[in-house]
């Protein structure tokens, strides 16, 4: 299989971008996949944290805490070729940075469930490859 090639669920829309993955990877100077393995690692234990600072921010009213979990998310998204999520996360940060509150419960629910999608496929890819 190609490096770049991720092949979709039947059931789902692919939400890893195939380019950034194959950009991700070929930041891996080992060539056996040990840096790709440690920043999918990494994002499978952080990005559900990070999910969840959002959220209480937001139930708590705080911008600032639901800026920096949006950015986090929107940087790490990214970096693995989540592009869906980063941008969902960059719109949720503007809006933290701008102190408007309103309407982030729904793109934080839309947000959520890619992110599920986004760590399923990890997992897949991980599994698939053995890069941990």
């Amino acid at each position: 299989m190609s490096p770049d090639a991720i092949p979709p669920d039947a059931n789902l829309k692919p939400v890893l971008n195939p380019a950034g993955v194959a950009t991700f990877r070929s930041m891996d100077r080992s060539g056996k996949g040990l840096f790709v393995g440690r920043v999918i690692k990494a994002y499978l234990a952080d990005s559900p944290k990070q999910m969840a600072n959002a959220k209480d921010a937001l139930a708590t009213k705080n911008p600032q805490a639901l800026r920096l979990a949006a950015h986090t998310m929107k940087s790490a998204s990214a970096t693995i070729g989540a592009d869906g999520l980063a941008a969902i996360c960059r719109d949720i940060e503007s809006q933290a940075i701008q102190g408007q509150l309103d309407g982030v419960d729904v793109k934080l629910a839309e947000a959520s469930s890619l992110l599920e999608q986004v760590m399923a496929e990890l997992q897949e890819l991980q599994g698939r490859e053995s890069v941990i």
